[in-house]
This record gives structure tokens, C-alpha cells and sequence, in this order.
């Protein structure tokens, strides 16, 4: 199913822009995917893969919720492995029959649970970029020259509206690695078990960088990224050797087409703010003493590294990741 398509699909329900863009995501995900479901199944399983993404590093509530999503979005995705071995493409051609088809180095197929997860990452994370989504369409609301040039189909002004929203709202605050060895990090000392801490947030808000950084302002990339380790709302480095996520050029082609469709369709945006419009912080989903933490020590180089104590909520996953 096409993006647009599913916009005409879900725009006349009663829904808010992040939920309308959760089913989107997931209409374009599972209709890439080759996955064929009913509407109501489709809107359901849209629903259980956002319940995963959303109690990502949120405790108690959220949390549990994601673990039954899990559970469910796992027997769902399994399920369509299995129907794709029972009829087999040949050749395979959608991503579903290419990852039922998959083997092992000693040319044996993958078990279903290993096929299923490769495809549960290939769907989930699709649909998590409706969480940049609602941020962008505040951004649109409010600056409504933006969204003319963008309706009118400036590609550059929605790329450097879309880096600006990923700037400003990233998906975490913080990216956290074990050190399996004493080791040292930028001339710090880290013992082997220590954390070492990405601080996503200060840096995409460095006033060493950005120029009043808390302000959204597109036309500071229209020329570009300043640096790559400026901008790392999805990990800093290079995805070959460093920790930024492979999947950040879709992503950032999928919040092109989201803010392009937004544009043209005025009517499925929220209200300019009185006060302005509003960035979606994203610090409410690490524990308060991380938070505090985090606060205290906001950015001031351009890629901070924070060492912390070693915590269980830290060590389960619950502080970052994703």
C-alpha cells in the first residue's frame, strides 16, 4: 500500500497525528514487506509494533505493554515466515520471501525464530519513525511558509526540515555501550563493565555548533550537515566502524515523504501553539537520576561521553537503547 493511500485511509477516523502516523508507517512497512493482511488485522499489529517502540527505556506501564507487544508482533512476524516457506517464490522476490529464504553459512535455513526477528527489524523500526512524525507536523503548523515551499515541492527545504526535526526532537537522549575491557575512551579511563555514554541530545544542542540551538530553524541545513558528529540523532561514527544506525538514510527519505504529504494536506495538523511551537523532548525516557544527570552535564564538547555508575536499570537496558 501506498503512503498516500494510506493517508486517505485513516484520515477521516478520529485519530491524533501520532496514532494516524503509526498506521501509516505500518501500512507502508507491511505492504513493502509483502506481508498481506486485512485492514483490521493491519491497524491491530500497527498498534502492538508501536507498544514495543514505546516502552523503550519507560518503566513500569509502557514497559510491560511492550513485552506483550513483543510477544505478539513475534508470533505475528514467525507466522508469516512460515507461510512464505509453505509457498515458496521462486525466485524470492518481497523482503518476507527473501528472509524465509535465508541460510546459514552451511546453506541450511534460518530457524523460524532468527528468520522472524530479521523481520521484526525490518518492520519495527519502520514504524518508529512515526514518533518523529507528530514533531513535524507542530514545526509545519507553525511556520507556515515552510510548508508552502514544501507543498510546492522544494525536495532540499523538506530534507533540511527533516534533519532539523531529528536535530532537535531525537529519537533518545542518550546511546550507552559496555566496556568489555579496561579501556580508554578520548583519554578517559574506563574499567572493564563501565558505561560509556553518547550524549545524543546536548550534542544535537551544542551552542559550539548550532546557533541558538533550541530554536528550530531548517535554513541551517539546507547547505548541509556542518559535521557528521554534529548531527547524531541515530548514533555518531560511521555505520562501518562507529555506532550510527544503517537505517538512517530511510529514515530520514521517510520523514521527507511524511513532511512532503503533510504539507499538502494541511488539514491533518495540529493547531499552531499559542506559546510557539513546542519541540518533543525526549528526556522523560531515562530514569530521574540519568535525567538529572544528563541535565547537569548538557553537552559541552561536541560528543560528550558520560561514565556512570553501574546500575540495574542501566545494566537491563532500561536508562537507553533501543
Amino acid at each position: 500500500m501506498k503512503v498516500n493511500d494510506a493517508i486517505e485511509d485513516d484520515a477521516g477516523a478520529e485519530h491524533c497525528l501520532f496514532e494516524l502516523a503509526v498506521q501509516v508507517q505500518a501500512a507502508a512497512a507491511l505492504g513493502w514487506a509483502g506481508v498481506t493482511v486485512s485492514d483490521a488485522e493491519r491497524r491491530r499489529r500497527a498498534r502492538q509494533f508501536a507498544d514495543v517502540v514505546d516502552g523503550f527505556a519507560t518503566p513500569v506501564r509502557p514497559y510491560l505493554r511492550a513485552v506483550l507487544g513483543r510477544w505478539r508482533t513475534d508470533r505475528f512476524v514467525r507466522r508469516q515466515i512460515r507461510n512464505a516457506r509453505r509457498h515458496p517464490a521462486d525466485p524470492p522476490i518481497t523482503p518476507v520471501q527473501r528472509v524465509a529464504a535465508f541460510t546459514d553459512s552451511r546453506g541450511r535455513r534460518l530457524p523460524v525464530t532468527v528468520a522472524g526477528t530479521e523481520l521484526h527489524n525490518l518492520v519495527r523500526p519502520t514504524i518508529a519513525v512515526a514518533w518523529f512524525i507528530p514533531a513535524a507536523g507542530a514545526a509545519l503548523a507553525a511556520r507556515p511558509q515552510w510548508r508552502e515551499r514544501i507543498a510546492a515541492g522544494d525536495r532540499p527545504a523538506a530534507r533540511a526540515f527533516a534533519q532539523e526535526v531529528r536535530r532537535l526532537s531525537p529519537f533518545v537522549p542518550v546511546l550507552v555501550a559496555r566496556a568489555r575491557t579496561r579501556q580508554d575512551v578520548l583519554g578517559l579511563r574506563v574499567p572493564r563493565g563501565g558505561l560509556v555514554v553518547l550524549d545524543v541530545h546536548g550534542t544535537t544542542h551544542d551552542p559550539h555548533v548550532w546557533t541558538h540551538p533550541d530554536s528550530f530553524d531548517p535554513e541551517r541545513l539546507l547547505h548541509g550537515v556542518p559535521e557528521p558528529d554534529a548531527l547524531i540523532p541515530q548514533g555518531g561514527g560511521s555505520v562501518e566502524s562507529g555506532h550510527r544506525c544503517p537505517g538512517e538514510e530511510v529514515v530520514l527519505g521517510t520523514l521527507e515523504v511524511a513532511i512532503v504529504a503533510l504539507a499538502r494536506r494541511p488539514e491533518l495538523l495540529p493547531p499552531p501553539s499559542p506559546t510557539g511551537p513546542a519541540h518533543y523532548s525526549t528526556l522523560r525516557r531515562v530514569p530521574p537520576a540519568v535525567r538529572a544527570r544528563h541535565h547537569r552535564r548538557r553537552s559541552v564538547g561536541r560528543v560528550r561521553r558520560l561514565l556512570l555508575p553501574r546500575t540495574p536499570r542501566a545494566e537491563d537496558g532500561a536508562a537507553c537503547g533501543s
